[in-house]
């Protein structure tokens, strides 16, 4: 009959070591490159990061010595204004001129800016516009056009007026 039959008795499940069996291998590691071949590897890291700090150094380098460069050409008194010459003035005396351009002290060329320079003169009452221009090493060339009184007006006081309508200047008794 064939129920009789029994079944095969079950195993037991040992590991592979204690069952006799030789282990299962790990998966194979890729083998090592030659050592010469590490070597030169890192050789030429070493040679691409070294380039690349190099290139930083000098940049910096170069950021730095032209800042310096730079603060010398503007505080070097070789470049001093030497030869400044201030031209159509009448009623504006070359004193008051110098003063309001900032050259009544000696005064570097290239830290004059022109323009702020102009717009200090043109400030002054009877200067209607101003150029300063400047030249190496010591020039400064400050051109000025006067104002011309069309009319004394009384706002509040006397005032003199020019032919654009624009009171300038109190108009001094006598």
């Amino acid at each position: 009959d064939a129920s009789s039959a029994t079944a095969p008795p079950a195993r037991e499940t040992l590991p592979p070591e204690e069952a006799g069996e030789p282990a299962p291998k790990k998966p194979a590691r890729a083998p090592k490159a030659p050592r010469k071949e590490r070597l030169r590897a890192l050789g030429l890291r070493l040679r691409q990061a070294l380039s690349v700090l190099s290139a930083v150094a000098v940049f910096v380098g170069l950021g730095v010595g032209a800042r310096a460069g730079h603060r010398w050409l503007r505080t070097t008194p070789r470049f001093n204004a030497r030869d400044i010459t201030v031209t159509g003035l009448s009623r504006t005396t070359r004193d008051d001129v110098l003063r309001a351009v900032g050259l009544d002290a000696p005064r570097n060329v290239v830290s004059i800016d022109g323009d702020r320079a102009a717009r200090a003169a043109e400030a002054l009452p009877w200067v209607a516009r101003a150029t300063v221009t400047r030249r190496l090493p010591g020039v400064v060339n400050v051109s000025v056009e006067e104002r011309s009184a069309a009319a004394v007006v009384a706002a509040g006081g006397l005032y003199l007026v020019d032919a654009d309508g624009a009171l300038f200047k109190r108009a001094l008794p006598g």
